[in-house]
Protein backbone atom coordinates (compact mmCIF):
# COMPACT_ATOMS: atom_id res chain seq x y z
CA UNK A 1 0.00 0.00 0.00
CA UNK A 2 1.00 3.68 -0.36
CA UNK A 3 1.92 4.22 3.31
CA UNK A 4 4.25 1.22 3.31
CA UNK A 5 5.85 2.28 0.03
CA UNK A 6 6.65 5.74 1.40
CA UNK A 7 8.42 4.12 4.35
CA UNK A 8 10.45 1.95 2.01
CA UNK A 9 11.54 4.64 -0.44
CA UNK A 10 11.76 8.38 0.08
CA UNK A 11 13.50 10.54 -2.55
CA UNK A 12 14.63 14.15 -2.40
CA UNK A 13 16.81 15.24 -5.32
CA UNK A 14 19.70 12.78 -5.62
CA UNK A 15 19.14 11.50 -2.06
CA UNK A 16 17.15 8.32 -1.51
CA UNK A 17 16.24 6.90 1.85
CA UNK A 18 15.35 3.24 1.76
CA UNK A 19 14.86 0.95 4.75
CA UNK A 20 17.13 3.02 6.95
CA UNK A 21 19.87 3.54 4.35
CA UNK A 22 20.77 6.88 2.75
CA UNK A 23 21.83 6.55 -0.88
CA UNK A 24 23.13 9.48 -2.92
CA UNK A 25 23.42 9.33 -6.72
CA UNK A 26 26.01 11.77 -8.09
CA UNK A 27 26.57 12.81 -11.70
CA UNK A 28 27.33 16.11 -13.42
CA UNK A 29 23.63 16.84 -14.02
CA UNK A 30 22.88 16.54 -10.28
CA UNK A 31 25.55 19.14 -9.52
CA UNK A 32 23.69 21.66 -11.69
CA UNK A 33 20.27 20.97 -10.19
CA UNK A 34 20.74 20.23 -6.49
CA UNK A 35 22.34 22.01 -3.55
CA UNK A 36 23.22 19.92 -0.54
CA UNK A 37 22.42 21.11 2.97
CA UNK A 38 25.12 23.22 4.63
CA UNK A 39 25.79 20.61 7.30
CA UNK A 40 27.53 17.40 6.19
CA UNK A 41 25.49 14.21 6.43
CA UNK A 42 26.31 10.53 6.31
CA UNK A 43 25.60 8.79 3.02
CA UNK A 44 25.57 5.06 3.52
CA UNK A 45 26.17 4.68 -0.22
CA UNK A 46 27.41 7.19 -2.78
CA UNK A 47 26.71 6.02 -6.35
CA UNK A 48 28.88 7.84 -8.89
CA UNK A 49 27.77 7.89 -12.50
CA UNK A 50 29.42 9.34 -15.58
CA UNK A 51 32.27 11.79 -15.94
CA UNK A 52 32.10 13.76 -12.69
CA UNK A 53 34.64 16.46 -12.03
CA UNK A 54 34.50 16.57 -8.25
CA UNK A 55 36.99 14.49 -6.36
CA UNK A 56 36.05 12.06 -3.63
CA UNK A 57 37.89 14.33 -1.21
CA UNK A 58 35.58 17.22 -2.14
CA UNK A 59 32.38 15.19 -1.90
CA UNK A 60 33.58 13.54 1.30
CA UNK A 61 33.49 16.91 3.06
CA UNK A 62 29.73 17.12 2.42
CA UNK A 63 28.50 13.54 2.23
CA UNK A 64 30.69 11.43 4.52
CA UNK A 65 30.06 8.26 2.48
CA UNK A 66 30.57 4.84 4.04
CA UNK A 67 30.67 3.14 0.64
CA UNK A 68 31.23 4.44 -2.89
CA UNK A 69 29.87 2.55 -5.91
CA UNK A 70 31.28 3.47 -9.33
CA UNK A 71 28.99 2.51 -12.20
CA UNK A 72 30.15 1.46 -15.67
CA UNK A 73 29.90 5.00 -17.09
CA UNK A 74 32.76 6.30 -14.90
CA UNK A 75 35.86 6.55 -17.13
CA UNK A 76 38.70 4.17 -16.23
CA UNK A 77 41.15 7.00 -15.44
CA UNK A 78 38.64 8.61 -13.06
CA UNK A 79 37.83 5.29 -11.42
CA UNK A 80 41.53 4.87 -10.62
CA UNK A 81 41.63 8.31 -8.96
CA UNK A 82 38.51 7.51 -6.93
CA UNK A 83 39.98 4.16 -5.87
CA UNK A 84 43.20 5.84 -4.70
CA UNK A 85 41.22 8.49 -2.81
CA UNK A 86 38.96 5.89 -1.19
CA UNK A 87 42.00 4.02 0.07
CA UNK A 88 43.49 7.22 1.56
CA UNK A 89 40.18 8.16 3.19
CA UNK A 90 39.52 4.60 4.40
CA UNK A 91 36.24 4.39 2.47
CA UNK A 92 35.03 1.13 0.97
CA UNK A 93 34.70 1.29 -2.83
CA UNK A 94 32.95 -1.03 -5.29
CA UNK A 95 33.90 -0.56 -8.94
CA UNK A 96 31.25 -2.33 -11.02
CA UNK A 97 33.60 -2.55 -14.02
CA UNK A 98 36.02 -4.65 -11.97
CA UNK A 99 33.81 -6.40 -9.40
CA UNK A 100 30.50 -6.81 -11.24
CA UNK A 101 27.04 -5.90 -10.02
CA UNK A 102 26.64 -4.36 -6.60
CA UNK A 103 24.04 -5.94 -4.35
CA UNK A 104 22.75 -4.15 -1.28
CA UNK A 105 21.88 -6.55 1.48
CA UNK A 106 19.38 -5.08 3.88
Amino acid sequence: DEAHRSEVLNKQGPVFRCLGKTIVVWNKQIKKEYTFPKEPFIADILVVSGNVYESLETLHQQLLPKLVVLDLSVPVYQAKRWEDSATKLNIQLHNIREKGAFELRL
